[in-house]
């Protein structure tokens, strides 16, 4: 994500904080509470654990894919303006 918007440490943010709340429902051993503690064998804590995660990733794919897009626009954008460069220097930034 280019710096134009200052999305990227925004998004960072809001990441953390959907990561820190699905790791906190899994029990004291990724953060949670003592009381959600469970007797699930290794494997299986591991295959729920790879769930979360994947539904993390989903999740901040969904929300930051039109920001990239949108910035990723806007960065080309600014490179076509600059008419200074000359056409081939422009042309090569923007490959």
């Amino acid at each position: 994500m280019s710096p134009f918007k200052g999305q990227g440490a925004n998004q960072a943010l809001l990441d953390a904080e959907d990561l820190a709340a699905a790791l906190s429902a899994l029990g004291p051993r990724w953060g949670g509470s003592a009381d959600q503690k469970s007797s699930i064998s290794h494997k299986r804590e591991r295959e729920v654990l790879c769930e979360v995660l994947r539904r993390f990733e989903q999740k901040m794919d969904a929300r930051v894919a039109p920001k990239v897009s949108k910035t990723h626009e806007q960065s080309f954008a600014i490179l076509r303006s600059l008419t200074f460069l000359g056409k081939s220097k422009r042309n090569h930034l923007l490959r």
